[in-house]
């Protein structure tokens, strides 16, 4: 999947102001805070002016853990790293999948899920604690096999979610996988007709 250009008429970005759902305000904070570990503290600046040259302005250092925004803001903050520093998929899929080891709240969590199956199980509820929209459902899980599946229903948000979402899940899984190689695929999309998103787990 390639990611969009900087560029953004209006048309386009009141399409994103107007999308439906909200997302916590915790994803803002935690693209803030791998930004600033990974270029410095100087780079969140950087990363906010580029979202105001988008339309939309984020303010990276007043956004509140836990408040309700609009969810098409976290495209503009996708693209806004990709303006600012020349992130491309790779950089942006690091910067999402890192998000649990900046939130203390959410490692202790997560981390008395010790098993998978456990884990798995949460994933709905872990999902409604961070977006108002979709249902994140568990499908398959064969230990034996090494392979877990999970559906993602009543999200047609945009496509970059699906870089979003990838990551989310690889996340999540972390806490309980401590494979080094744990590959995930999206099976079905609903940008590409499905009717709704699928992703496949697999690790070794």
């Amino acid at each position: 999947m390639g990611i969009k250009y900087f560029f953004m008429d209006q048309e386009e970005l009141q399409k994103l102001k107007n999308l439906k759902g909200e997302i916590k305000g915790a994803v803002f904070q935690t693209d803030a805070t791998h930004v600033s570990k990974t270029m410095g503290k100087e780079a969140v600046a950087k990363l906010q002016q580029a979202s105001k040259e988008l339309g939309w302005e984020i303010d990276y250092p007043n956004i509140k853990f836990m408040t309700w925004y609009p969810i098409g803001m976290k495209i503009i903050s996708l693209l806004a790293a990709q303006k600012a520093f020349g992130w491309g998929e790779k950089e942006l899929f690091e910067m999402n999948a890192s998000a649990p080891k900046y939130t203390s709240f959410v490692s202790r969590i997560l981390k008395y899920f010790v098993s998978l199956k456990g884990l798995f199980r949460q994933m709905p509820k872990y999902w409604k604690m961070h977006f108002s929209v979709g249902r994140l459902e568990p499908e398959e899980y064969d230990p034996k096999q090494n392979l877990a599946v999970v559906k993602l229903k009543d999200f047609d948000i945009h496509p970059l979610f699906c870089l979003v979402i990838r990551s989310y899940i690889l996340s999540i899984i972390r806490f309980a996988i401590k494979s080094k190689k744990i590959i995930i695929e999206e099976t079905k999309c609903v940008h590409k007709g499905d009717p709704y998103h699928e992703f496949s787990i697999k690790w070794e």
